[in-house]
């Protein structure tokens, strides 16, 4: 996990110390390989509002994020087929016109 995650879930950690939610998403490297993981934990705090347990579970999530990002790179080829039946120019993903070349 790179710094900058770090950084996010301990945040996010530290939040949840404060009484906030932890619920989260992230990137972690395994087996050479970038994979998504859910984690999720109900603190219990005492009459001192310090933290006494933590409980929670870490769910592999790389499969529902690998279909989010495909099902949205397909309406992005839906959107550019029915823009060129309006007439329209096709679409890049970055929303620029295709130039005529040669012409």
């Amino acid at each position: 996990m790179t710094k900058r995650k770090l950084g996010y879930v301990d945040t996010k950690w530290k939040a949840a110390l404060e009484g906030n939610p932890y619920d989260i998403e992230h990137r972690v490297m395994a087996d050479g390989e970038v994979r998504w993981v859910r984690e999720k934990a109900e603190l219990e705090f005492d009459t001192q509002n310090i933290c006494i347990r933590a409980l929670g579970f870490t769910q592999a999530i790389t499969g529902r994020k690998n279909a989010e990002a495909e099902s949205r790179r397909q309406a992005e080829i839906l959107n550019n087929m029915s823009d060129r039946q309006d007439g329209s120019r096709p679409r890049s993903a970055a929303g620029c016109n295709y130039e005529k070349r040669g012409a």
